[in-house]
């Protein structure tokens, strides 16, 4: 009991002496006694904020030769900060203006060469200020954190280096979070931060070459796998293109060095998620080009065509290595599949997503490469041609894609022989193998034969999803490819044989029946629609009556919702407001010549030739194809104008029998 109230009077003592009107020498009496006082519990600490003269902590931080007092200046800047950081212990005063105010002199302070332990302290308070929201506008400071960069960048004691890294890392983190949610408002604050840690480490990344360059990697691979969409539009998109270019080439140059070397797989894997994640956020186009700039290419147009093939040859060596790791991965899949050791493998299911996504992203921009130059629109199809890329290169990469894709097959057809439908849907491995192929099949028909016998498997996979088993939609993942197959004699004549146009038809009805308001079209319906419906177009076009006839009560269950369809859309052509509606103008360019294909393949004697309905798609068509406001808009007709050329030709040989009905 004595030792407690001899206690409370030391407190009541302590608490006197830093009152804003004693002296300074009286303070430092109370400065003594503090680090032992504020030990001994959180009640303690929050009486000792209560009385705490603030402006005196604060010239004790900056000034030198404060007083006569015998202690040096270091010792009273230590005894301060360790004040701070005991008020930093208790959460609820994490949020206090008194000791964000401390934090750009905190910052000052820092010396990892002359006082470590200083700092080390330092960067341990800014780790729990970074958690309190109050306090980030303070961290983020341009001065401030370059501070607390340098700390990383100038220093070879490892634990100062791991608490800044911590610092930027929870600070980041916490703006991700308020970004995400709203709840921040200074944009150009977020991007000045984000740009002044992203160009300072990714630097660092680039000319480091001790194991503080693996350490980075680290850092840059938890920071990005945190990163929202949100954050990355608003923050990084958003901002300068030349500060972009910077830091994306660093980390491209430190990235190349890395997987150019002989690595442990946990380095290889950190450096190819890395490729991933930027893939993510940035873009595609950094990987391949010096820019992040425009796919016009008018900006790589400048560099030497050297420079160019020299840049592309990075692009080659991450899809090389991402197609080795996928090999190497199925075959470990088929070799426990035999074996019957179904223990799921994390980094397995880690890293062939993590490839299956660097080989989609690539697959989407060499795509539009080949588009770009196939173009007679594009104003920049000359320059880009003129960039002449190393065609040993670019054969190189295709060859490389091509025979990783025929062991993606190989993979899925050997697991179909042994794997129900129902445990393929719930196994992530086949379940991304099924998506990577997807995205390979859109774009690419190399591997007919191959495509031509998985097929059917596909087709059993969307027939289950139908059936609602699964919240999984493979259907809309794999129409993309299925139009492309379609267009092709071998693929299109198995897709039909094994249910794939009746799959498209059930998609399509069930979609409608579900579809809550009728009285309009939204764009993502439109996409929803238009992928099933451009299937069946191709199906009716290539095949015609031998397939409309065989066909004709489930396909003029589609011309019944294309009439709904048109009669949604048809009177906006009379509106200029559609302009802006191009998706819209596309789906009832292929809706309108789907539905004359299918009535110009069905006798007048069928019971499924509706005239009434006839009529009123024929009305509509003849409004969309005299349409001048359509061909006004140049970008909207490059993408209809062969629907709509097909769509006259079907109406004008058959005008006089849908008139005369």
């Amino acid at each position: 009991m004595a030792s407690q109230t001899e206690f409370q009077n030391e407190i009541t003592r302590c608490l006197d002496l830093l009152s804003p009107e004693s002296s300074d020498d009286e303070k430092f009496v109370a400065l003594m006694l503090l680090p032992r006082l504020l030990q001994h519990d959180q009640e303690t600490v929050k009486l000792v904020f209560e009385a705490m003269d603030f402006r005196f902590l604060e010239r004790l931080m900056r000034t030198s030769n404060l007083s006569d007092s015998e202690l040096p200046d270091n010792t009273l800047k230590t005894i301060a900060v360790h004040i701070i950081s005991c008020f930093c212990t208790v959460d609820e005063l994490l949020s206090k203006r008194q000791i964000h105010d401390r934090i750009p002199t905190l910052s000052t302070l820092l010396s990892p060469e002359e006082n470590e332990e200083l700092t080390k302290d330092i960067l341990k308070i800014f780790i729990r200020l970074s958690s309190a929201n109050q306090a980030v506008k303070y961290l983020i400071d341009k001065n401030v954190i370059l501070r607390i960069i340098s700390c990383i960048t100038t220093t070879m004691n490892d634990e100062i280096r791991y608490l800044a890294l911590q610092v930027v890392f929870h600070l980041t983190n916490v703006l991700i979070t308020l970004t995400s949610t709203g709840q921040a408002s200074d944009t150009i604050s977020l991007q000045e931060y984000t740009y002044t840690i992203l160009n300072n480490l990714s630097l660092t990344f680039r000319t480091n070459q001790e194991k503080f360059k693996f350490e980075l990697l680290d850092f840059f691979v938890k920071m990005f796998s945190y990163m929202t969409d949100q954050f990355a539009q608003i923050v990084l998109l958003n901002s300068d293109k030349i500060k972009l270019d910077e830091w994306t080439q660093n980390i491209r140059f430190g990235l190349k060095e890395i997987l150019s070397s002989k690595l442990d797989s946990e380095h290889r894997d950190k450096a190819l998620t890395l490729v991933m994640l930027l893939l993510h956020h940035v873009g595609v186009i950094w990987l391949f080009v010096p820019t992040t700039g425009d796919l016009s290419l008018k900006n790589i147009s400048k560099s030497s065509e050297e420079k160019v093939n020299d840049e592309f040859k990075f692009a080659v060596l991450v899809v090389q290595l991402a197609c080795v790791e996928i090999r190497l991965i199925l075959d470990d899949l088929v070799e426990q599949h035999e074996k019957q050791e179904f223990q799921p493998d994390k980094r397995h299911e880690i890293m062939l997503s993590t490839c299956y996504t660097i080989l989609e992203k690539s697959i989407e921009y060499l795509s539009q490469i080949e588009n770009l130059l196939e173009s007679q629109f594009q104003e920049t199809s000359t320059e880009l041609a003129g960039v002449n890329l190393d065609p040993e290169l670019l054969l190189r990469l295709k060859g490389t894609m091509t025979e990783t894709f025929r062991l993606i097959i190989e993979y899925l057809m050997d697991m179909k022989e042994t794997t129900s439908i129902e445990k393929v849907i719930k196994n992530e491995s086949m379940l991304a193998s099924i998506r990577i192929i997807s995205a390979w099949f859109a774009e690419e028909s190399s591997l007919e034969k191959e495509i031509t016998q998985l097929i059917p498997f596909l087709i059993e996979i969307c027939q289950y999803c139908l059936k609602g088993n699964t919240e999984i939609d493979l259907i809309r993942i794999m129409t993309p490819a299925f139009l492309n197959l379609t267009s092709l004699d071998q693929p299109r004549e198995a897709f039909i044989t094994h249910g794939g146009p009746q799959v498209m038809i059930d998609f399509l009805v069930k979609f409608w029946a579900n579809k809550k308001d009728h009285n309009i079209i939204s764009d993502p319906e439109v996409s929803d629609i238009l992928g099933p419906l451009q299937v069946l177009l191709n199906i009716v076009v290539s095949e015609r009556e031998k397939f409309i006839v065989r066909n004709e009560d489930e396909i003029w269950k589609i011309v019944d919702i294309g009439l709904q369809i048109s009669q949604i859309l048809g009177p906006k052509l009379k509106s200029y407001e559609y302009k802006s509606e191009e998706n819209q103008i596309i789906l009832l360019g292929n809706n309108l010549v789907f539905c004359l294909f299918v009535i110009s393949s069905t006798s007048p004697s069928s019971e499924m030739f509706d005239k009434n309905i006839i009529k009123k798609i024929v009305d509509i068509a003849e409004l969309f194809y005299n349409d001048q406001n359509i061909i006004s808009q140049r970008d909207v007709w490059k993408q209809v104008e062969e629907v709509v050329l097909l769509g006259k030709q079907v109406l004008d040989n058959n005008i006089n029998n849908y008139i005369t009905m």
